[in-house]
């Protein structure tokens, strides 16, 4: 599945990362950095880092945290009618939500 920006800042509010995951990302983002500093030196130019695979692999992760934290939710009310996916989805956009009415 593919994130945008918006759900992993919920996500980010959301859940927590476990000390592994945490260091896959930060990897992911230096590997980043690290391809456009030589991309930089090579062509002589000064382009931003792209951290597009950091972030989505950061989404990914932090939505299986998300969807076992609604796993049981998910399982009283909507397991014979929706996948766990949808459902953890919708519950993560209705974060978003609650947060704008207490602004």
């Amino acid at each position: 599945m593919e994130f945008d920006y918006n759900a992993l800042t919920l996500l980010r509010e959301n859940t927590i990362l476990d000390p592994v995951s945490q260091f896959r990302v930060l990897r992911e983002r230096k590997l980043a950095s690290d391809y456009q500093r030589i991309i930089n030196k090579v062509e002589r130019c000064d382009i931003a880092a792209d951290f597009s695979k950091a972030n989505q692999l950061e989404a990914e992760l932090r939505f299986e945290i998300w969807k076992n934290k609604v796993r049981e939710y998910w399982a009283k009310y909507y397991s014979r009618t929706y996948e766990l996916d949808e459902i953890a989805l919708d519950l993560l956009y209705q974060q978003e939500k609650k947060k704008g009415k207490t602004m």
